[in-house]
Order: C-alpha cells, then sequence, then structure tokens
C-alpha cells in the first residue's frame, strides 16, 4: 500500500518495472486508489523507449487516461534549477544528474507529493537540496533485475559519483588507480576493454 503522503508522482524507473511480479500488486493498488501522477517530463521519458509511432500514441494515450496529471510550472523550473545548484555545491560533478529528475522532484515538491521511483537519484536530491517529498522505492534498491539494462550502468554512475569528490591534483592518482584496478580486472576476466567512464 502507498502511504506516506497524498499520492506519488511517477518517474519512469517505476513505470517500466510495473509489469514485474514484485512490483504488479503495488502498482495496481496505487492506480485503484488514485494515488499516482504523472508529469510532462515523466510522460516524455517514457514515450522515448516507444518502437514506432504506433506505440507511442497508445502508450501516450494510456498513460493519459490511468494517470491525473500536474502541471510543470515556470516556478517548477526555478525549483529544479536550484536543486541542480545544490548539487554541484556537494561536490565536481555530483550535480550530473538526468534532468528528468530534477524535475519530477521539483514538480513533487511543488504539488505536495511523493516520488515513486526505482532510482537512487531521489534520494540524494532530497538529502543534498531544499526540496522536500517522500521517497518511496517500488521495490527494494537492487531487487529487481532488468534484462534490457546495461550492467554496468549503474556501476560507472557511482564511481564518477565518488570520483566527482576529489578536484584539482588530488584526482589524478585516485583516477588512476581506478582505471589500473578496473583494467586489471578486466585483463583477468578475458573481456574486452571497456570505453572509458567519461564517454558513458
Amino acid at each position: 500500500m502507498l502511504g506516506g503522503t497524498t499520492g506519488y508522482l511517477v518517474d519512469n524507473s517505476a513505470f517500466a518495472r510495473a509489469d514485474h511480479p514484485a512490483v504488479a500488486p503495488l502498482w495496481s493498488s496505487g492506480l485503484a486508489h488514485d494515488r499516482l501522477y504523472s508529469c510532462g517530463p515523466f510522460v516524455l521519458e517514457a514515450l522515448y523507449s516507444s518502437r514506432n509511432l504506433t506505440d507511442m500514441r497508445e502508450l501516450f494515450e494510456e498513460l493519459t487516461e490511468a494517470l491525473p496529471y500536474v502541471e510543470i510550472s515556470e516556478r517548477t523550473w526555478r525549483l529544479a534549477c536550484d536543486a541542480q545548484l545544490a548539487m554541484a555545491t556537494v561536490a565536481p560533478q555530483f550535480h550530473r544528474r538526468p534532468i528528468v529528475d530534477y524535475l519530477v522532484a521539483a514538480a513533487a515538491h511543488e504539488h505536495d507529493l511523493g516520488v515513486l521511483h526505482y532510482d537512487r537519484d531521489y534520494d540524494h536530491i532530497l538529502e543534498h537540496t531544499t526540496l522536500e517529498y517522500v521517497s518511496r522505492w517500488i521495490a527494494a534498491p537492487g531487487t529487481l533485475h532488468d534484462p534490457q539494462a546495461n550492467p554496468l550502468r549503474n556501476l560507472k554512475r557511482d564511481i564518477n559519483a565518488r570520483l566527482g569528490q576529489f578536484s584539482g591534483e588530488e584526482a589524478v592518482p585516485v583516477h588512476e588507480e581506478v582505471v589500473a584496478t578496473l583494467d586489471r580486472a578486466i585483463a583477468a576476466a578475458g573481456k574486452a576493454a571497456l570505453k572509458p567512464l567519461s564517454e558513458s
């Protein structure tokens, strides 16, 4: 059951996993009790994965019929920008979170809603900015497998976030040590070389 606030803005990370057996009951309950909402940034991100125009139109109709819509205002944009600036003060590159996440978090703050997600960025934004909302994971972190996801994506993001806490001259030896460790692990596993983290 979704409690803790009047309702939740849906993030695409939750929507994309709505059919997962561990998630479906919570999702169905949220829909049945009118606890789930959408906003423009979420809809655009959800539509991005459509295979063709027909799929896109069907998904758009599904989303607009199933989820009440909340507006993204000029104030929402300002709140999102302020949050991004606040994240940048934590460490170099720490602000590099998806723009949609900032906007959904800001909209949740503005409309007194929570965020339903499967994305650690919402916890970071909540912790390091003045935005206030209930951050609700649709399932415990790390418990849902997404067969289409790049298994290294979250690892790369975590590594980048941690490296971002070092700057200037102190960053060089840390970065070199991490790269060397990864290269040794890749060579030991007989894997092909990966793209540099900066290109991910």
